[in-house]
């Protein structure tokens, strides 16, 4: 895997590629809120449009909630935008999207960074 972190004014964009194996997503949220005060931040977006593979960890939603939850207390406000086209990021995705009241921030997907980036504003 390789992911290109850019931090911004307001927002994270991160965007990777090749294969994600099951905990480097998570590694890398991590290693943003390590490098940001996420009280200022309004939106992560996470770009999977050039991923080859993505091994789906067996506890993702466990892991995402608590992540969240602590996220959460700092900053309600987050937008998390993702791009993804790929089927195994997308159906993970969906099942985010379906549990949102439980994970506070606002989650939306795209299938191209334009339309993505549009939402960041």
């Amino acid at each position: 895997m390789s992911v290109k972190i850019k931090i911004k004014n307001n927002g994270v964009i991160a965007t990777f590629s090749g294969n994600i194996e099951e905990n480097e997503i998570r590694d890398t949220f991590i290693d943003i809120i390590e490098k940001v005060n996420i009280k200022k931040i309004s939106f992560f977006l996470f770009d999977f449009s050039n991923i080859t593979s993505y091994t789906i960890p067996p506890n993702y939603m466990n892991l995402l909630k608590m992540i969240t939850h602590f996220s959460v207390s700092y900053n309600e406000e987050i937008k998390a935008i993702i791009v993804a086209t790929h089927p195994s990021i997308t159906s993970v995705v969906k099942e985010i999207m379906a549990n949102r009241e439980e994970l506070k921030w606002e989650y939306f997907i795209f299938d191209n960074i334009n339309d993505a980036l549009n939402c960041c504003k």
